[in-house]
């Protein structure tokens, strides 16, 4: 039984994930201070949370900066789960691993990616409780 349900839904989960949040976290952390307050500190929403345009950027980048190290974690499990689900090797583990890749992206991007994180989570219960059919088609036609 080969299992490329579960590593396509990994995959695009993840790659969506790793697109949308990556480049805002690199577009964050390649933004000096001069651009960050003509561009971005005028769109942010007037809730009184930053004092100055210099604790929004710090807290950007603070935000950015972890989002990053989150992704990096997801990216690894994500691919140790794509490798460990290929022609059914392990696939109780590959669900561990989509369990973990899920949960470092919603902690990373701090419930922002639970679109993705859903789609590693589907991947996860598919690779524990997906079985291999019972009845095989070709004895089907056969008989």
């Amino acid at each position: 039984m080969r299992r490329k349900v579960e590593a396509i839904i990994g995959l695009v989960g993840g790659v969506l994930a790793l697109l949308l949040f990556g480049g805002f976290s690199a577009t964050i952390l390649s933004t000096d201070r001069a651009t960050f307050e003509t561009t971005l500190y005028p769109i942010l929403p007037e809730t009184g949370q930053f004092q100055n345009v210099e604790e929004a950027y710090e807290r950007m980048a603070q935000f950015s900066t972890w989002m990053g190290i989150f992704l990096f974690l997801m990216t690894i499990t994500l691919a140790i789960a794509t490798v460990l689900i290929a022609k059914n090797k392990k696939p109780k583990l590959a669900g561990i691993c989509y369990l973990v890749s899920g949960i470092f992206l919603l902690v990373g991007t701090q419930g922002l990616g639970f679109l993705f994180a859903f789609l590693l989570f589907v991947a996860a219960i598919l690779s524990f409780f997906r079985q291999k059919p019972s009845i095989n088609f070709v004895e089907m036609t056969q008989s």
